[in-house]
């Protein structure tokens, strides 16, 4: 089991803890997210499959038709070539709406998470109380004013005259 998966289980098992609406939304979500990605996933897989067996079949005929550089108006020759390139074109398309799509589960894992630090915040402190974050260390979010002549920082500042 991969550290995503490990990940993705331990987020759906949070999930499953509170039987809201909001929660089995979510849940469906990700369920229906995660059941299109592994659809895609072996669309992928099949698409890769077949064009290694279309050029393991050309590079056959390069070796068992005699005249294969000469005259490549053969039949076979034809199909395999289309075939290769055809499913090499599927493969990258599919290959990037798969990309796509890994970026869409992650999306809705992401919801799932906030989701559930939102509801813990909630729980933590109940009556609103939850401190604000900003992202700045304390030392940076403290904000003084200078205009009020009362405060301990204006006092040990210089007076500036006016520019005028």
């Amino acid at each position: 089991m991969s550290e995503h998966q490990r990940q993705t289980a331990f987020l759906k098992a949070l999930i499953l803890e509170e039987d809201t609406e909001e929660h089995r939304q979510l849940q469906e979500k990700i369920q229906q997210a995660e059941r299109d990605e592994r659809c895609i996933c072996r669309a992928v897989r099949l698409v890769g499959v077949v064009s290694l067996l279309s050029l393991a079949s050309l590079g056959y005929l390069a070796v068992l038709l005699p005249g294969f550089f000469d005259n490549s108006s053969h039949i076979l020759i034809k199909f395999f070539a289309a075939l290769s390139l055809g499913s090499a074109m599927c493969f990258v398309v599919f290959l990037g709406f798969w990309l796509w799509h890994r970026g869409l589960v992650n999306r809705a894992l992401e919801d799932g998470r906030r989701c559930i630090l939102a509801e813990h915040q909630v729980r933590a402190h109940p009556k609103g109380t939850a401190p604000v974050t900003t992202g700045l260390s304390e030392t940076h979010a403290t904000v003084v004013n200078l205009a009020a002549p009362s405060s301990p920082v204006a006092q040990t500042l210089p007076a500036l005259s006016k520019a005028s």
